[in-house]
């Protein structure tokens, strides 16, 4: 029997600091296009991020969000038909470079996809590990070997330019995803880590590939799933045995409103107790 702890990443392991990579990009857009034009696209994008979060998160939408997300879906799918997509991925709707396209024709895709490697460039060197994930981690190498850690991350949908159009290609997006995982995060066993190129979690095709992967047995197997999402780290796990733990550093998430959810813990002090028990 083997044992095996899956965690998503961004938000649950490591933080996500898109509050000091925006003014990078901010600065960045007004150096090409103005301080007024900037500013307008940024908050186009920072609307853009928290309305489609609070859907990746299961948070319900007000009607307003649900209307104003629906109108830039249709323009979104729109940009999808000037693309080169190789592969079929199954979102690209977290790739900044369309919505910096969304927020504003004149940024063209070779600004998009220069603006969007400075905003990624910010998060990789300020991303870390939250201090109770990374005592987490220290515990678990020293002291239940036993258990094998498995990494798991959704898309960035990171963009190229080829002949003025932007191209989605699963092994460039894959590794551009990568190149912003904190270093300390890469000294997994067997180089567990999955991104969720081209088909990104919480697809059955994205669970499938990984847990083909690590050789999980289920029925035999032990495998427990941490996430921040209920949306996306959380329903339909259950499927294959794995136990779905949800975090909540906000605390602000009732039992009762994540029926799916086996255990929902405020930090990874807390998981301690869950895997002792396992």
């Amino acid at each position: 029997m083997q044992k095996f702890l899956i965690c998503d990443m961004d938000n649950t392991l490591t933080t996500f600091p898109s509050y000091i990579a925006m003014p990078r990009l901010e600065k960045y857009l007004e150096e090409l296009l103005g301080p007024r034009k900037a500013r307008k696209i940024c908050r186009f994008m920072d609307q853009f991020n928290a309305t489609v979060y609070k859907k990746a998160k299961g948070v319900p939408l007000s009607k307003e969000d649900r209307l104003w997300l629906g109108l830039t879906e249709k323009k979104f799918k729109f940009l999808l038909k000037d693309m080169i997509i190789l592969g079929n991925p199954s979102e690209l709707f977290w790739s900044r470079e369309l919505w910096l396209r969304l927020a504003s024709a004149r940024v063209t895709p070779n600004i998009a996809v220069s603006a969007t490697q400075k905003f990624w460039r910010v998060i990789a060197i300020k991303a870390r590990e939250y201090d109770d994930s990374y005592g987490f981690l220290r515990w678990l190498r020293r002291d239940h070997p036993e258990w094998e850690l498995v990494v798991v991350s959704s898309s960035d949908s990171h963009l190229y330019v080829k002949d003025g159009k932007f191209v989605y290609d699963p092994e460039y997006s894959d590794q551009g995803k990568r190149n912003r995982i904190p270093a300390s995060l890469l000294d997994i066993s067997g180089n567990n880590i999955f991104v969720g190129d081209p088909i990104s979690k919480p697809r059955p095709e994205f669970w499938e590939r990984v847990l083909t992967n690590i050789c999980y047995n289920q029925g035999e197997d032990i495998a427990i799933m941490v996430g921040d999402s209920y949306a996306s780290d959380i329903i339909g796990v259950s499927r294959y045995g794995i136990t779905p733990v949800l975090i909540d550093r906000d605390n602000k998430t009732r039992p009762s409103d994540v029926p799916e959810a086996k255990y929902v813990i405020k930090n990874f002090c807390e998981l301690q107790e869950v895997l002792r028990v396992r």
